[in-house]
């Protein structure tokens, strides 16, 4: 059975159930995703050791949602023994590749674990910092960039910041606390303070097959673009991490690691909320819109073709040459283009007097209006990028790779805003991890070698 593709002709069933059930089973899926943990288990390097015996490898439970940098009081004390003289700058490899700190430790672990081990083997380090390759980690970096992706989430949603921006000092702290224990409850009562409210809410429709309540209904028509309408996000901020395997995604268990992080492709996708009613986005559907490249065929989603979809690119019927792709998306559904962000320079100019903090890519959230425009730009890099891997694509109606979001693998015919409700982080984006692999095309009988 292939896994993660979510073939065409499934039958879904739909599931049917009363407000309060509903409401119930939102709660505890919230729940789950806050309480998720992944099991590490740490080495210190062999060249950090000054002790005789090493110590023995430390155990511990990550949260999904937290940065690896935060477990560095319980780890501390387990290795300091055993340190050489300096100063600590803790730091973390997988298979040799150094940790990015600032992406949260469960999108680390679904993109770079192809086949999930559990514990998890990371080796630690408190010296040799790898400047090169991570910027430095220092004081409440780990916090700002919290801070800076959750501003940049709401710039995607409503066009601006204000909401953040007007939350006291210590609002900011009590929230990144809540992050930082686990407390979801704690974090909604914070949040129930901000206008508009944080996350998505009911204003974006039920799915699974359970038709919105009257109050629902009158929340989500009309849902316009972001900006426009206090309240009411316009687009799902979703971060896309991108691997390639040479491998049967259905045996992973001997694919090569990630040797550098230039193997990997990584990109913002602000994804418009549809404003049709009774229109249902599914994570198929984003997917379509971002790299359309990694599906065998181009299942046609609409009959109005829009005239705003980036020009990405796509194999061609000759091997080797490129063209630019055709979108099927709806209009009102594509990705927010840099000529759409020129026509509010009212909300770049609000952007770029946020503060110039630096977070781990080198961006500062003064640049987040440049990097939302970039968006077009840095999906046709995706799509270039995986096209210089070689060959065609080959037709099979499926999508050629395994997504996870928050530890899970799921139905690409989900409706992308209740994975947006339900499956965000606590900066409110969507961390999807994408394992693809470009499958060679059969060639005909007789085909000529």
């Amino acid at each position: 059975m292939r896994r993660g593709g979510g073939g065409d002709g499934r039958e879904e069933r739909a599931v049917v159930c009363s407000d309060e059930e509903y409401r119930a089973m939102t709660v505890q899926a919230r729940r789950h995703v806050w309480m998720g943990a992944i099991p590490l288990h740490l080495h210190l390097h062999s060249s950090e050791v000054t002790s005789l015996p090493a110590p023995p490898p430390f155990l511990i439970l990550a949260p999904r949602n937290g940065y690896l940098p935060l477990l560095v009081d319980a780890i501390r004390p387990h290795f300091n023994s055993a340190l050489p003289p300096g100063s600590d700058t803790i730091w973390f490899d997988y298979q040799g590749l150094p940790l990015k700190w600032n992406i949260p430790t469960g999108v680390l672990f679904d993109l770079l674990c192809a086949e999930p081990e559990r514990p998890w083997n990371l080796t630690v380090h408190f010296r040799s910092y790898p400047a090169g390759v991570l910027s430095l980690c220092e004081d409440e970096a780990v916090k700002w960039n919290f801070i800076n992706a959750l501003k940049e989430a709401f710039y995607v949603m409503y066009g601006n910041t204000k909401s953040i921006m007007n939350m006291s000092q210590s609002d900011q702290v009590e929230l990144w606390q809540c992050v930082m224990k686990g407390d979801p409850e704690g974090y909604d009562r914070l949040a129930a303070r901000v206008k508009p409210a944080f996350g998505f809410g009911a204003n974006v429709g039920r799915g699974f097959g359970h038709p919105p309540s009257v109050a629902e209904t009158a929340i989500t028509n009309p849902v316009t673009r972001a900006g426009s309408e206090v309240g009411k996000p316009g687009r799902i901020p979703m971060r896309m991490y991108l691997r390639m395997v040479d491998q049967d995604l259905n045996d992973l268990f001997d694919v090569r690691p990630v040797s550098s992080w230039d193997d990997v492709v990584y990109v913002t996708c602000p994804i418009d909320v549809p404003k049709r009613q009774g229109t249902t986005l599914t994570l198929r559907d984003a997917l379509m819109k971002v790299v359309p490249h990694l599906f065998s065929s181009s299942p046609t989603i609409s009959n109005e073709v829009t005239s705003e979809a980036p020009s990405v690119m796509r194999a061609s019927s000759n091997a080797g040459a490129t063209e630019p792709a055709t979108s099927v998306m709806e209009t009102t559904d594509t990705i927010v283009t840099g000529e759409e962000i020129a026509e509010r320079p009212e909300e770049a100019a609000e952007i770029s007097k946020l503060p110039d903090t630096s977070n781990e890519g080198g961006k500062n959230v003064g640049s987040l209006a440049s990097d939302v425009q970039e968006s077009e730009a840095s999906i046709g890099i995706v799509n270039d990028s995986y096209l210089k891997l070689g060959g065609p694509i080959a037709v099979h109606n499926e999508f050629n790779g395994i997504v996870r979001v928050q530890g899970i693998e799921p139905s690409l015919d989900l409706p992308l805003d209740w994975v947006a409700r339900n499956l965000c982080g606590p900066e409110h984006f969507v961390h999807l991890s994408v394992i693809c692999t470009l499958v060679a095309p059969s060639l005909p009988s007789g085909a000529a070698d």
